[in-house]
């Protein structure tokens, strides 16, 4: 049977955009080849970069770290949805539109993917209470966006992140979704093994049979 793969994740590079306060990406040369017959490179830079996962830890005290995530809580079906004609914001209306379901992988396509912006872009389409209110009670298993964050720029407090994560549903931001149409896949986007951190980069993919 052949197989689809999607690659969904966005490049982690000095030249993406990156959202305030976090690490700008350095890649750094530690050996040559042409000096040294080899290359050897380490990296700096924030968990949060790229596509990545927000663990509870995120805004939970005592909160699961990424190390300790069950791997079969980053992988299974989901659902692409495409609310690329949203000019803000997803909220209840929008998202019970798709009656999501309990235990699936929710992932919204927007218009962010379309854009190929080189310096953040504070206006991106994100979810809002109301929107993280109703995937709270379907207990969807991980909820997914194209945009840099899951909620609006500087919302202060952040009503998003915390309502999602204290119910156990993990939350992947920074996709890529252009090359996805809408539909059922199998989801992979499982993190590193980093002990402590709230956060991953994730390598993440769409498998279409």
């Amino acid at each position: 049977m052949a197989i689809k793969i999607i690659d969904i994740s966005r490049p982690i590079s000095a030249k993406e955009p990156i959202y305030p306060g976090n690490m700008p990406v350095e890649l750094m040369a530690l050996k040559k080849f042409s000096k040294d017959k080899s290359n050897l490179s380490g990296i700096k830079m924030g968990l949060h970069s790229g596509s990545h996962i927000d663990a509870p830890l995120h805004y939970i005290k005592m909160g699961t770290s990424v190390d300790k995530l069950p791997l079969d809580e980053t992988i299974g079906w989901c659902r692409v949805v495409d609310v690329s004609k949203l000019k803000s914001e997803i909220g209840e209306k929008e998202i019970k539109k798709f009656r999501p379901q309990s235990g699936e992988i929710l992932l919204f396509k927007t218009r962010n993917s379309r854009l190929k912006d080189k310096r953040f872009n504070p206006s991106f389409i994100h979810i809002n209470q109301s929107g993280a209110e109703v995937l709270a009670k379907a207990r969807v298993k991980a909820v997914g966006v194209d945009g840099p964050s899951v909620r609006k720029f500087r919302l202060k407090p952040d009503t998003v992140h915390p309502l999602l994560l204290k119910r156990g549903i993990l939350i992947y931001e920074g996709l890529d979704l252009s090359k996805a149409k809408p539909g059922r896949y199998f989801f992979v986007g499982a993190p590193l093994k980093i002990t402590g951190a709230e956060a991953s980069p994730v390598r993440a993919i769409l498998i279409k049979s």
